[in-house]
């Protein structure tokens, strides 16, 4: 990526630490495929899990609870 030898990068500050901005350490390039595929596997994940919760009520009792389940989504 890079054509010619550059040297390391080094944060040098002066004066009050946390003054200076570096935003994107990386190529936007990157920084935007890497995001891209985070968004993608959080929306897949997202779909492919699912959790329900159920009210049941005993009545002979009077008590009510709940049942929760957790599954996978694979169609």
């Amino acid at each position: 990526m890079e054509s010619e030898r550059k040297q390391r990068r080094r944060a040098l500050v002066s004066g009050k630490a946390f003054e200076q901005s570096h935003f994107l350490q990386l190529y936007p390039k990157i920084i935007l495929l890497v995001m891209a595929y985070a968004i993608a596997m959080h929306w897949l994940l997202g779909e492919a899990f699912s959790a329900v919760k159920t009210v049941c009520t005993d009545l002979e009792n009077d008590i009510e609870y709940f049942m929760y389940f957790a599954g996978f989504n694979f169609h």
